[in-house]
């Protein structure tokens, strides 16, 4: 996996961008050791168990667990919205 990082790396030098280090992370999917360090021009990707993109929670077993929870508890929050307008 580093090979591909420094590849990445590579690719967006020649491209004149920048890798943002602060904002980057890794999760290690359905792998039994979380423990794969991949550097980013000395700088160590933090490795994360869960991940939120395009609104979607994703965890590192994908497993919708997250998600169901993410969703129930909004859809509670809109429903105790609901009840206290009514009354």
């Amino acid at each position: 996996m580093q090979n591909a990082a420094n590849g990445v790396n590579r690719w967006t030098t020649e491209n004149k961008m920048k890798i943002n280090i602060d904002k980057t992370e890794q999760m290690l999917i359905n792998s039994p050791t979380n423990s794969a360090i991949i550097k980013l021009n000395g700088d160590v990707i933090q490795v994360v168990e869960q991940y939120k993109y395009l609104g979607t929670q994703v965890n590192s077993k994908l497993d919708w667990d997250e998600q169901w929870y993410y969703i129930s508890k909004k859809f509670n929050s809109a429903i105790y919205l609901i009840k206290t307008m009514k009354n």
